[in-house]
């Protein structure tokens, strides 16, 4: 089996670094850049509303990949590949602290 692309949409760039001073400015959580292939996001830690929102819906990784996704702030999600999506949401879960171990000491 052949496959190739037929038509393939522009991506929005990367951050400038005015943009970088604007979202740090702007944002009181911390920020992180995420690239998949040709898609460049910025994104912050998942909160408790956004897990709660996220537990309510059809798509628990297109709502936290909606959900921490400060930049671009317009994003033609119709037409980002499911891949990016999900790996956004694995970022995302990631900087929450989902995938760090905790120090646990006896009292």
């Amino acid at each position: 089996m052949n496959v190739s692309a037929i038509k393939d949409y522009d991506s929005w760039g990367d951050l400038s670094d005015s943009d970088r001073k604007e979202l740090k400015e702007n944002n009181p959580l911390k920020l992180f850049r995420v690239r998949y292939g040709k898609w460049v996001f910025a994104i912050r830690p998942i909160t408790r509303m956004d897990l709660k929102l996220a537990f309510g819906s059809d798509d628990e990784s297109f709502t936290i990949a909606r959900s921490v996704t400060v930049w671009p702030k317009e994003v033609p999600w119709d037409l980002v590949p499911t891949g990016a999506v999900d790996a956004l949401a694995e970022a995302a879960n990631k900087v929450s602290g989902y995938t760090s171990e905790p120090e646990i000491e006896e009292l």
